[in-house]
C-alpha cells in the first residue's frame, strides 16, 4: 500500500510518498482502506518532533472497514466509518489499523470528506466548549484562530447554546469567510493589540476563550477574562516557527504561570485535548455525527490534496492559509 511516512524531523520536504506492507488487524483492531484523511495542526508538531524515519502521521480518516480483528463486533466489513488512530498515527496511508473503541460508523447522510473533518476538528472544539469549557446561555465566547478546522467548528457548536455572542480573531483575508459563519465580532489577530480592541468592547471581560495559539503563554487570553471566566488551552500553534525547529515549542511548553489571576478573579484555564476514556470519546463522536446528519453542523471543506501531496498539505496548513479543513485523498 502506498503511505507518506515522516523521513526524519524538519519542514514538509522531509515528507515521502512510499510503499509500506498493508497491516493487519490484531484482535480488538479494526483495518480501514481511507478515502478521506484529516490533515492537521498536530501532524504539523509530530513532523517537527519526529525522533526517526519511520513513522506514518495522521490522526483521523474516514473509509470502510477492510478486516476486523477478532473480539470486534460493532463495525464489520465495508461498513463505512471514522477511525481515529489518536496515539498510534498511521492515517497518510491507503490503509490504517486502529483500536475498535476509536472506529465508528458513519451516517448515510455524511459525506466521507465531513466525517474525516468530525474527529479531531468538530470533537476537540466540543470538548472545549462542553467539557473544559462548561459553556452556558449567553456567554460571551472568544475564539481565536476561528477561521481553521477547529476554529469553524467551535463557531458552528457554539451557535447551537442560545444567546452565544461569539468574537472570532483571524488575519484579516478571512474575515469575511467568518462574517459567512455568523461570526459576530471579528478582531484581526495579526494585530498586536487585539486583546486590548476585545478589552474596548467588553471592559468588563469575557466568559470563554478557546485558545489554539498560545500566544504569551496563554495570559494575554487570560487577562481578558471576567469573574468567573475560562480559558481552554487546546495547542501552540505560534511556536510553529518557519524554521521547523523545536526550541519554540518546548520554551512556550515551559513558560511558568502565576496563580494569582485566577485567585484574584475566580477565573480558570484549563488544557484541553481529545484522548478522553473511550466511552467518553464514542459519545462525544457519536452525537456529533448525528448532529452532520441532521445538518446542524456542516464541516467546511477548503482543499483536497492527494496523498502524494501531503507536503503541499503540510505547506499550506503552516502558511495559515486554509479556512475550515484541508484533507487528503488516497
Amino acid at each position: 500500500m502506498r503511505a507518506v511516512q515522516i523521513t526524519g524531523p524538519g519542514g514538509p520536504e522531509v515528507l515521502k510518498l512510499t510503499d509500506l506492507p498493508t497491516p493487519e488487524p490484531a484482535a480488538g483492531q479494526v483495518a480501514v482502506t481511507t478515502t478521506m484523511i484529516g490533515v492537521n495542526f498536530t501532524d504539523l508538531f509530530a513532523r517537527i518532533m519526529a525522533e526517526d524515519g519511520t513513522v506514518v502521521p495522521g490522526v483521523e480518516v474516514a473509509g470502510t472497514v477492510a478486516a476486523v480483528g477478532e473480539g470486534v463486533s460493532d463495525v464489520s466489513v465495508g461498513q463505512r466509518v471514522i477511525a481515529a488512530p489518536l496515539y498510534s498515527l498511521g492515517g497518510y496511508a491507503e490503509q490504517v489499523v486502529v483500536d475498535a473503541s476509536h472506529v465508528l460508523p458513519v451516517p448515510d447522510e455524511v459525506s466521507d470528506a465531513a466525517a474525516a473533518a468530525i474527529a479531531l476538528n468538530y470533537g476537540t472544539a466540543y470538548a472545549a466548549l462542553h467539557q473544559c469549557g462548561r459553556i452556558q446561555p449567553g456567554d460571551i465566547v472568544v475564539i481565536h484562530a476561528a477561521a481553521g478546522g477547529v476554529g469553524t467548528a467551535a463557531i458552528q457548536l457554539a451557535k447551537l447554546v442560545p444567546d452565544t455572542s461569539l468574537i472570532g480573531t483571524a488575519s484579516k483575508a478571512k474575515h469575511e469567510y467568518l462574517r459567512s459563519q455568523g461570526v459576530h465580532e471579528i478582531i484581526d489577530s495579526r494585530s498586536d493589540d487585539w486583546d486590548t480592541a476585545i478589552r474596548a468592547n467588553h471592559p468588563d471581560g469575557v466568559d470563554l476563550i478557546l485558545d489554539s495559539v498560545g500566544e504569551s503563554g496563554f495570559s494575554r487570553s487570560i487577562g481578558l477574562l471576567r469573574y468567573g471566566g475560562r480559558v481552554i488551552g487546546y495547542g501552540l500553534a505560534s511556536t510553529m516557527t518557519d524554521d521547523h525547529t523545536t526550541p519554540a515549542i518546548e520554551a512556550a511548553a515551559a513558560t511558568p504561570t502565576t496563580f494569582e489571576p485566577f485567585f484574584a478573579n475566580s477565573t480558570g484555564f484549563v488544557g484541553c485535548h481529545l484522548g478522553a476514556p473511550a466511552p467518553l470519546f464514542r459519545r462525544w463522536i457519536t452525537h456529533l455525527l448525528t448532529l452532520c446528519a441532521e445538518g446542524a453542523i456542516t464541516p467546511h471543506i477548503d482543499r483536497v490534496f492527494p496523498l502524494a501531496g501531503a507536503a503541499d498539505a503540510h505547506r499550506y496548513l503552516h502558511q495559515r492559509l486554509n479556512t475550515g479543513k484541508v484533507l487528503l485523498q488516497p
